[in-house]
């Protein structure tokens, strides 16, 4: 009988095939076919425009270094289905913002250094660096710790707004980065 992957495994395979999509995208034939686009660390890429897919996503994680929920939420639509690892499914707006909010709280930095963009259509693909600084008064954790997080993730935009939302990390990181306890260490 087989068994279960460790979620650390489940990551591991899923940055793989975003690297291997990567360098798939990057080849003169296949690329241009493939994938609407492919930002690197090395230098930021031409935005393709207000309300394109891949723009929304981009503009959705930089509102995360705001610290206001409100910021974030208004790319999200209405019924939008929230996954992050490790916790339940969220379906909603409101589900989706009170999940975020005590984030703004816990966190006096949120920074997201993104590495790869992958885009076609509606669906847009990011690997990409969260940096966190645990708050000085956060009720959680160890303040002042710095966590520097390997997420990789995908996103669903229809007319404008993000209906999916995915993201894959591995949550001991977090734990032995932080302090904070998230139940999958």
């Amino acid at each position: 009988m087989p068994t279960n992957p460790s979620p650390f495994a489940l990551l591991e395979n899923r940055l793989k095939l975003m690297r291997a999509l990567a360098a798939l995208a990057t080849t003169a034939v296949a690329g241009p076919a493939l994938f609407g686009a492919l930002a690197h660390a090395d230098g930021p890429q031409p935005r393709r425009g207000k309300g394109h897919a891949e723009d929304i996503v981009l503009d959705t994680l930089e509102a995360f270094g705001t610290l206001n929920v409100d910021n974030i939420v208004r790319y999200f639509s209405p019924d939008i289905l929230y996954q992050s690892t490790g916790f339940p499914d969220l379906v909603g707006l409101q589900a989706a913002r009170d999940y975020i909010a005590p984030f703004m709280s816990v966190f006096s930095v949120i920074d997201y250094q993104v590495t790869n963009v992958l885009s076609q259509g509606g669906i847009v693909a990011t690997e990409r660096v969260e940096n966190y600084v645990v708050s000085p008064n956060s009720p959680i954790g160890t303040p002042g710790a710095h966590m520097v997080l390997p997420v990789a993730g995908w996103c669903e935009v229809r007319r404008g707004l993000i209906v999916r939302w995915s993201d894959y990390y591995n949550q001991c990181d977090v734990t032995r980065q932080t302090g904070i306890p998230t139940g999958g260490c």
